[in-house]
């Protein structure tokens, strides 16, 4: 039964619809590359789950890091629910562990045909992803509490997602994929300023510095109508 509770806890710190804007812009890459070059990967639904998988840590950390650092409390964040079915530390990183095992396995399987030198790429992308979204959350670096490292944290990870599908399917590298995940990635940006303006009180007790801290929400409505008009 301990067990069983648990494995609904982590259902609940994964919270999956937060995996709906990985999935979008990551699809807009591999449709885009369908349309243009006629391949799409027999592999596109490994592809999908190593990138929603390497998300889900940024998630499910971003819960603990911020229970351990007391911006969440109990009676005000939905995040503190996984810790209801008895989840700790030590099940979180054994979470942490076991999947990035998998995240291995489908590497292997889906890049063992490509050239050397993409499969360095690749490489670099999934460590890219991989160090983005832990660190946005944990010590030392925590992007979250540095002022404009959120929204930085934003183009270092959503702002790849659309070159990454159409890499990851097609094989092929074009640059100008980056341009068909923008829309996207403004609308994570605009998501990630509204949120940081509502947490304003909790990333204080965290010791936070965001930018609604430092430039009020004047700052933070520039930067939403900004993304909004482009």
């Amino acid at each position: 039964m301990i067990q069983k509770n648990k494995l609904v806890g982590i259902f609940y710190g994964l919270r999956f619809k937060s995996g709906i804007m990985p999935f979008t812009t990551l699809s807009v890459g591999i449709l885009f590359g369908y349309k243009e070059i006629g391949v799409l990967s027999t592999s596109f639904v490994n592809i999908y789950f190593l990138v929603q998988l390497i998300y889900t840590f940024s998630v499910i950390l971003n819960s603990l890091c911020d229970s351990e650092s007391n911006v969440d409390i109990a009676e005000t964040s939905k995040d503190r629910v996984m810790f209801d079915y008895g989840l700790n530390r030590d099940d979180i990183f054994t979470y942490i562990y076991g999947a990035s095992v998998l995240i291995v396995l489908l590497f292997c399987k889906i890049f063992f045909h490509f050239s050397f030198w993409k499969q360095m790429l690749a490489l670099y992308i999934v460590f890219h992803l991989l160090f983005v979204s832990v660190f946005y959350n944990m010590p030392p670096i925590r992007f979250k509490k540095r002022l404009f490292m959120p929204e930085l944290s934003i183009v270092l990870s959503y702002g790849l997602l659309s070159f990454t599908g159409y890499f990851f399917s097609t094989s092929v590298v074009s640059l100008h994929a980056f341009i068909y995940g923008v829309p996207c990635f403004l609308l994570v940006v605009m998501s990630i300023s509204s949120n940081l303006l509502m947490d304003v009180e909790d990333d204080k007790r965290g010791g936070s510095l965001s930018t609604p801290m430092v430039f009020g929400k004047k700052g933070s409505f520039y930067i939403y109508n900004t993304c909004f008009i482009l």
